[in-house]
């Protein structure tokens, strides 16, 4: 099966829970003091630019990815369906975050704790997506093999960042916050190993896997 409708079902989605997390942007009505009324919500300003920013950067990946891909299985459409789950949901755990990260006690815990359990689950997702497609020949994955398994160990050190989140999560909701800031900002740069890689690949029209991109 080609892979055209996957992409464009995927883009979809990706799209949808995007624009989905605008909706817990809301305009102060009644404040004496606009400023600080608009300050007073940068706990969802944060939680909304750290889920966009994660949501777009796992899309630029997923299509990257399968710009190197001629055919998707059953079981690729499978994965990519549960993974598509996950990112469908994230507006959910973003609007927890943004409303409990400042509460005392238990509450802003348990917010931080659902909003790392569901990112440490779309990055397992991703990682099984490309696992399937980056070993299953018959999937015609173009790749070479040294720049398939130095993505799969940076795949790997970035779902293992997310799960660090989880207990991190039990002491710091702020804390949470500022870790899947702090990973976003070390993917954005492209390390020396994948620039030689990228190099030795041929140019390929639409973009290229060796974008330092996080799952």
């Amino acid at each position: 099966m080609r892979t055209t409708r996957l992409e464009a079902f995927s883009d979809a989605v990706f799209a949808i829970a995007t624009t989905l997390l605008v909706l817990d942007l809301h305009v102060p009505r009644g404040a004496k003091d606009l400023g600080s009324a608009l300050g007073e919500q940068w706990p969802v300003y944060a939680a909304y630019a750290l889920s966009f920013l994660t949501i777009g950067i796992v899309w630029i990946n997923h299509h990257a990815i399968f710009d190197h891909v001629k055919a998707v299985d059953r079981l690729t459409l499978a994965l990519n369906l549960v993974f598509l789950l996950v990112i469908a949901l994230i507006p959910f755990p973003t609007a927890l975050l943004a409303e409990y990260l400042q509460a005392p006690g238990w509450s802003g815990h348990l917010a931080a704790l659902v909003f790392a359990g569901l990112m440490t689950a779309m990055a397992v997702l991703f990682c099984a997506v490309w696992w399937h497609i980056s070993r299953a020949e018959h999937l015609g994955c173009d790749l070479e093999r040294p720049l398939v398994r130095t993505m799969t160990r940076q795949y790997l050190a970035g779902t293992a960042v997310y799960a660090v989140a989880l207990p991190v999560a039990f002491v710091s909701t702020l804390a949470t916050l500022v870790l899947y800031a702090g990973v976003l900002m070390f993917y954005v740069s492209e390390p020396v190993e994948l620039a030689r890689a990228h190099r030795r690949q041929p140019t390929i029209p639409g973009g290229s896997l060796t974008d330092r991109v996080a799952p």
